[in-house]
């Protein structure tokens, strides 16, 4: 006969894990914070590992998709994000570059700025809003290269003029 506090920890997990995908570390933590013990949270995590509810590399992958082309994050923010998240440094590169192989992080800047653009209608941006635009994408985790290059590239083209002097 199972132990009942290990099925009460098996029932909670397969209700967390029907929520959303969860990695290992955060299962692992919100089964302790309802107070099974670190021997039964094993069991239970290894049950789901087995049973292929709980895979941090196909988290990972999913994860870092969600935040890369839907949510249009830079590889840092998502790293951060995974790391966050009990996610190994090599699996969140990984995970990372398979989400940038269809959405670029320069694709993503692009799209971002098209965005802002198409919402304000018309006049391009001023100084102003060119620096709100890149703190914005600051905080999404984008390099200061990349969106430097991207939000001044139109302003540059305006001082050069067509001759690019």
């Amino acid at each position: 006969m199972e132990d009942p506090s290990r099925q009460k920890a098996e029932k909670t997990a397969f209700r967390i894990l029907t929520l959303r995908p969860h990695s290992e570390q955060e299962l692992r933590t919100k089964l302790g914070e309802r107070g099974f013990g670190e021997e039964i949270v094993a069991a239970v995590l290894e049950k789901c590992r087995r049973l292929g509810y709980l895979d941090d590399a196909q988290y990972a992958r999913s994860r870092a998709r969600e935040l890369a082309v839907n949510r249009l994050f830079g590889d840092s923010r998502i790293g951060r994000d995974l790391r966050d998240r009990g996610i190994p440094e090599e699996l969140s590169r990984q995970a990372i570059a398979e989400a940038r192989a269809e959405l670029t992080e320069a694709a993503a800047v692009e799209t971002l700025l098209h965005r802002k653009e198409r919402a304000r209608a018309c006049p391009p941006l001023d100084d102003k809003q060119r620096l709100h635009l890149a703190r914005g994408l600051l905080g999404k985790g984008f390099p200061r290269s990349l969106i430097y290059r991207t939000v001044w590239k139109g302003k540059e083209d305006e001082v050069h003029g067509d001759a690019g002097e």
